[in-house]
């Protein structure tokens, strides 16, 4: 277990790294006044000494202590990257205003400046991973689902992706199970686009009886695309377990009904996959030109029109929306909240239904990446959330069935170094939800920013095993809402 404080040291000093290879570049007395706004990180393959010329003429800074011939990664003065296309030097756009990616990862990196130098230490006092100690147990034991081994989740997929595989899982358990599988959408996006839900449910173990549902969500942040595709794995993976016959799956369907929207923010999830621009996270709703109704002035033109288009739609719900914790009124700010709480299409039909749908006691809003499984209050980490107890045994025998399955480790809230305003979290367990949210795999902040589109091939299934892990949790969560488990006495 050596490796879980090994990973959080080698993130923090990643971030320094990057960061200290452009301070380098300029005199130390302007060290702290230096920002690249706008310049692109880039990663070039340089085949020659021409080429080292060439990008030195182009104001072409290396990440590295210097440029040499093979994959460099480095950022490029924005007005010379048409002068790099004429070049021919082949390179890709890692992430699109490379100021951005420092600001977020200083602000991640904080998470861990304080982790300890004696890991020892941090397992003996935290019960999140109290299997490391020779503990583990609970109330529910695992669930045996069988795996799926399907080439679909090896490869990263577009909004008509997802929505098709959503129709086929519907059209497939429909026709093969006593299932009832419906998909319908839930409103429509600032583009246009369907919010595409699906319900599962089975004949009722307790006919004439309120049966409780789980409400799944994934993809509120555009490039959170393991998220997606792992929640969407979970559910084909109950339904093939229902079809085969799986008695406690059987029982548990019977019981608990399964609401699921795999993409909260199909605009922003579209941009990300017709761009490959990581640092895409908003909904697609251009505010520049317009009057904010609530001040009056009018918003500006963003300079660049990919990332900082839009809202941050974790950032827009009705909770400490005033409160500016980790979200701004920039409109080209990466977190911008939006002009007043709850102002976008894809917030008001995700509330909606939510609070609409009266049998949803409980959701889960999975988010990527980090590891984290969180609970309510996100807006003040100070103040203990409402039925603390509860929610602090939930997430506690929830991180540790995911630990059980392939040993990764998922931080409660302690492991998130910032607070929070406008959060779906927060304002879910407002309207009387049990309300939970995962940061998925990866773990390792270094991977920035390939955390975001990690290796996910047979041979490194990461959208699969995420899937695995987070499934126990789901049915650990979905079996405490029927009834199934008491909790210090506590039985929803």
């Amino acid at each position: 277990m050596r490796l879980f404080t090994q990973r959080l040291r080698r993130s923090t000093l990643f971030t320094a790294a990057l960061c200290g290879a452009l301070l380098l570049q300029v005199k130390p007395s302007q060290a702290q006044k230096v920002r690249y706004d706008g310049w692109p990180l880039v990663t070039v393959t340089i085949g020659s000494t021409r080429d080292l010329q060439v990008l030195e003429s182009l104001n072409y800074i290396p990440l590295s202590d210097q440029a040499t011939v093979g994959e460099n990664m480095g950022i490029v003065e924005p007005a010379n990257l048409t002068a790099l296309t004429a070049s021919g030097i082949p390179y890709v756009v890692e992430w699109s205003d490379y100021q951005v990616y420092v600001d977020y990862m200083e602000e991640l990196s904080a998470t861990y400046a304080a982790v300890p130098a004696d890991e020892p230490a941090i397992l003996l006092h935290n019960p999140w991973v109290r299997s490391v100690q020779g503990g583990g147990g609970g109330s529910s034991p695992t669930k045996s689902i069988p795996t799926i081994q399907s080439d679909w989740y090896y490869a990263w997929r577009s909004y008509e992706e997802v929505t098709d595989k959503l129709n086929a899982l519907s059209s497939a358990y429909n026709s093969a199970t006593d299932l009832v599988l419906e998909v319908t959408s839930i409103g429509r996006t600032w583009e246009g686009r369907e919010m595409p839900t699906m319900r599962v449910t089975a004949p009722s173990n307790i006919p004439g009886t309120r049966r409780p549902a789980l409400y799944l969500r994934s993809g509120i942040h555009a490039a959170e695309q393991v998220g997606v595709l792992s929640s969407l794995y979970m559910i084909e993976s109950i339904l093939a377990s229902y079809a085969a016959g799986d008695a406690e799956t059987v029982d548990l369907l019977r019981r608990v009904e399964i609401y699921f929207t795999p993409l909260q923010n199909p605009d922003g999830y579209k941009k990300f996959r017709d761009t490959d621009d990581v640092s895409i996270r908003k909904n697609r709703h251009d505010y520049a030109g317009t009057t904010n109704p609530v001040t009056s002035s009018t918003y500006p033109t963003c300079l660049n029109a990919a990332w900082a288009v839009g809202v941050e739609l974790n950032r827009n719900w009705d909770i400490d929306f005033d409160g500016l914790k980790s979200s701004s009124t920039d409109n080209c700010d990466r977190s911008f909240r939006g002009p007043f709480a709850m102002s976008e299409p894809e917030t008001k039909a995700i509330a909606n239904f939510a609070v609409n749908t009266y049998n949803i006691a409980g959701t889960i809003d999975i988010h990527s990446y980090s590891q984290l499984a969180l609970i309510p209050w996100g807006y003040n980490s100070a103040l203990a959330a409402p039925h603390a107890a509860t929610y602090a045994t939930l997430q506690s025998e929830m991180i540790q069935r995911i630990y059980d399955v392939h040993q990764e480790i998922y931080r409660p809230n302690s492991g998130l170094s910032y607070d929070l305003s406008g959060g779906s979290l927060d304002w879910m367990a407002t309207q009387g939800l049990w309300s939970i949210s995962f940061e998925t795999r990866p773990f390792d902040l270094s991977t920035y920013p390939y955390g975001f589109r990690p290796d996910n091939s047979a041979s490194n299934p990461i959208v699969i095993q995420t899937g695995e892990e987070l499934l126990q949790a789901t049915l650990y969560f979905a079996s405490w809402l029927a009834g199934d488990i008491d909790l210090d006495g506590v039985v929803n």
